[in-house]
């Protein structure tokens, strides 16, 4: 028979948390580091609006990245699908050794629209229209 994993004989000692305890305490840790991470989201959109379409593939993702798992981590649902798809963008954009300045600016300002406004009937039409541009642009790509 096999012996228990280490991560059983952990949970099996006395005097640890509940699941449920556990989970609030994660997520109270993690709110506490919320403004921060606002802070860190509205820098690098400052960076992407000042740097603008026309920066490095290489600024672009990695800014987009940032904003995107910063978004993500704090259920910020459509700024972070917006940077996620920038840095998409970026990255299909330079592998076929190509830009699209008007595509990269306009996702730069819908990142810029959702920080400010995040919710809302605008943010989904917003999205709507991105996710119906990037299929148009799949369907050129594909040409």
């Amino acid at each position: 028979m096999s012996q228990p994993s280490r991560l059983t004989r952990f949970m099996d000692l006395p005097d640890g948390l509940a699941v449920d305890e556990a989970l609030a305490r994660a997520d109270a840790s993690l709110e506490s580091h919320r403004q921060a991470a606002l802070q860190l989201i509205d820098q690098a959109l400052g960076e992407l609006a000042d740097a603008g379409s026309r920066a490095s593939a290489e600024a672009l993702a990695r800014l987009s990245d940032s904003i995107g798992s910063l978004a993500g981590m704090f259920q910020l649902n459509a700024l972070c699908r917006v940077a996620k798809r920038l840095g998409d963008i970026v990255r299909t954009l330079n592998e076929r050794g190509g830009a699209d300045h008007d595509l990269i600016g306009l996702h730069i300002t819908a990142l810029r629209v959702i920080r400010v406004q995040p919710d809302g009937q605008g943010a989904a039409e917003l999205l709507k229209g991105l996710d119906q541009i990037a299929a148009r642009e799949a369907r050129r790509a594909s040409r």
